[in-house]
């Protein structure tokens, strides 16, 4: 993402958050347990690992997610007890094949979607 300059504000408080990956992070599961987050920031990293914009704003009670992946692509589901909303889009190369994939993601009240998908 050259030529966009950095910004970075971010407000965040937790209780409790535990996540297991992969070390290509293609593949996690995540929890957290009263959290709340605020930020807009470009050029910086995203949850699902690529590197790009994101912005949102939420308070959870508890929630959980799942990425699935295989081969770079990857795709996202989460619920969570909370409100907010959040997005986020950047590029990736995950598996090191040196071809890019780009990641989209977005929340909205208590669903998270996600998809990254390798650029042929």
């Amino acid at each position: 993402m050259s030529g966009i300059s950095n910004l970075k504000l971010n407000a965040q408080g937790e209780m409790a958050r535990v996540g297991f990956a992969t070390k290509d992070r293609l593949n996690v599961i995540q929890g957290e347990v009263f959290t709340a987050q605020a930020g807009i920031n470009t050029n910086a990293p995203n949850p699902d690992g690529s590197v790009g914009i994101n912005i949102g704003a939420s308070a959870t009670i508890v929630g959980g997610e799942v990425s699935l992946g295989y081969s770079g692509n990857s795709a996202t589901f989460g619920m969570s007890g909370g409100v907010g909303f959040g997005g986020s889009v950047g590029i990736r190369d995950s598996d090191g094949d040196g071809r890019q994939e780009v990641c989209a993601r977005v929340s909205v009240g208590p669903v998270t979607l996600g998809r990254c998908r390798e650029i042929d």
